[in-house]
């Protein structure tokens, strides 16, 4: 049975298919993860804007309550803003060039 393996050679076909397979989930990884750091910075600035906006509301406020409720609140998201910046962090679009990452594939399939 592994002889029989060792025998068998994909068509030009099938390179040609795989090819494009890879092709296509490398560009769609591509736009994904341009797309979650486009999102999660939006997310960001808006974090940013209601942090602003509370800040505000504690400068006017008098009442200790209220200025305690309000900082819980930037407190959170701070925390949310921490999160994010590290989740953004680990998000990158796939290194090196498509060529580099097709090859070895190719190989692996033309010699099983």
């Amino acid at each position: 049975m592994g002889e029989l393996v060792k025998t068998l050679q994909p068509t030009e076909g099938l390179i040609t298919l795989a090819t494009a397979m890879f092709r296509h989930i490398w560009e769609a990884r591509t736009a994904q993860a341009k797309d979650i750091i486009a999102s999660g910075k939006r997310e960001m600035a808006r974090l940013e804007k209601e942090t602003d906006a509370i800040l505000e509301r504690i400068m006017a406020a008098s009442n200790e309550t209220i200025i305690r409720k309000y900082e819980e609140k930037v407190e959170t998201l701070e925390r949310q803003k921490a999160l994010m910046a590290e989740n953004l962090a680990k998000q990158t679009a796939p290194k090196g060039k498509f060529e580099e990452k097709l090859e070895p594939a190719l190989t692996f399939l033309s010699s099983p």
